[in-house]
């Protein structure tokens, strides 16, 4: 494919509803990424204990957000997990990328553990 023949291929790309990407040709990508939805990780190594807000330096985070590679591909939930390391065996940047059923069941799942975590505080 020359490079014209992809450059039209972009422009010509229709977006999920939830892509904030809105100029594919001129990011050169034609992902889809949606919107993070970022938690901070308090109980984390290295959280800021400052009163600010932890988003806003290197702290510990778990987001979620929707991807699609490409027209065509499947639309999937990524899940990415930060965490700065003091040294390389510590640190972790990593991202799983799952169906809608696969993220589904790991939100049932989560929601169970605070259910019998909150069961067992009483």
């Amino acid at each position: 494919m020359t490079t014209a023949e992809y450059t039209s291929r972009l422009a010509a790309m229709e977006c999920t509803p939830w892509c904030t990407v809105r100029d594919h040709e001129a990011a050169h990508d034609p992902a889809c990424w949606g919107p993070d939805r970022v938690t901070a990780l308090s109980l984390e190594d290295d959280f800021p204990t400052a009163a600010v807000n932890p988003l806003q330096f290197d702290a510990p985070r778990a987001s979620v957000y929707p991807y699609r590679q490409e027209p065509g591909y499947r639309e999937v939930v990524k899940l990415h997990l930060y965490r700065a390391g003091r040294n390389e065996f510590r640190e972790l940047d990593a991202e799983v990328v799952m169906t809608l059923d696969e993220a589904r069941q790991l939100i049932a799942h989560v929601l169970e553990v605070v259910d019998d975590v909150e069961a067992g505080a009483r």
